[in-house]
């Protein structure tokens, strides 16, 4: 199958147009995408490729990246190129947003019909991020290009302080990183980089199954580029929904130590056996290459 698609083009470009990465409502994304897809089919430029249905694994090239990944284990994906939005002094840091391409990932969760659970692959041009006026995203760059890997174990924690010190992860979100479980080195040929799997929240809530992310922080080996993968996984050791009868006020009060057994369910945990797997993830990562 081949699709045409401008990679500058406004129009699919807003798939991609959000503050931080989230889980989406079914119907409402549903519609999403077949709006994108009609659009995709009626614009010329680059071309997103893919192998025949018979096969597991499809190559997707746009905007000069490509990657090979199993449609079965990531869904469907959706690439778009956002121009990203002027500075602005005033906003918050979150709702400024720097120039990126992004490839959306979506599956259904079986365990909740109503949801679909999304990863993301941002790829920025480090030119553009130092050229940006937004702080953030050279801190972030800096914090990634400095992190001393042989530490990284330190990170491995969890506590609900936003101020506790958190692991890379562009671009900074509106929440709070509360934990990092199986923090490590991880660097191919084309690229160096960290993962860990993270939970973000802003306020005491149950951890559901799918609200953990694996995440994939790294920069080309050639420096030009950062690459900024997360995607929500199945770890089939959480609950699935919140107790109707959850006593919310004796939740909060004890939020410290089920946070403290949650973290230790997911860092005790053989990440292998999470869905998706990390071979899964890892052979996607090594399969991305970025034209300069």
């Amino acid at each position: 199958m081949s699709v045409q698609h401008n990679g500058r083009d406004r129009a699919v470009a807003v798939v991609a147009q959000r503050s931080q990465l989230r889980q989406n409502d079914h119907t409402t994304l549903s519609k999403h995408i077949l709006a994108i897809l009609i659009m995709l089919l009626l614009t010329t430029g680059g071309a997103v490729q893919a192998q025949s249905a018979r096969d597991t694994v499809a190559q997707v090239s746009f905007n000069g990246i490509t990657f090979r990944y199993d449609p079965t284990v990531f869904g469907a994906v959706l690439p778009a190129y956002d121009e990203g939005t002027p500075y602005q002094t005033e906003a918050p840091y979150f709702a400024n947003i720097a120039p990126h391409s992004s490839f959306m990932f979506m599956r259904p969760d079986p365990a909740r019909p109503a949801v679909d659970l999304t990863g993301e692959l941002r790829v920025y041009k480090i030119a553009d991020l130092e050229a940006y006026s937004e702080p953030s995203y050279k801190a972030v760059v800096e914090q990634l290009r400095t992190l001393d890997t042989d530490v990284l174990s330190t990170f491995e924690t969890v506590s609900a302080d936003y101020n506790i010190p958190a692991l890379p992860f562009m671009p900074v979100l509106n929440a709070t990183q509360v934990f990092r479980a199986h923090p490590s080195n991880l660097d191919f040929a084309s690229v160096n980089g960290i993962e860990y799997f993270a939970y973000y929240s802003q306020s005491p809530e149950p951890i559901l199954d799918g609200q953990v992310m694996y995440v994939y922080q790294g920069i080309t080996t050639d420096g030009s580029y950062y690459l900024s993968f997360s995607i929500y996984v199945q770890t089939g050791l959480l609950e699935t929904a919140i107790a109707a009868d959850l006593d919310r006020d004796a939740f909060v009060a004890n939020y410290a130590p089920y946070l403290q057994d949650a973290f230790s369910l997911i860092n005790g945990a053989d990440p292998a056996a999470f869905t998706p797997a990390t071979n899964a993830l890892h052979s996607f990562i090594e399969s991305i290459a970025v034209e300069a």
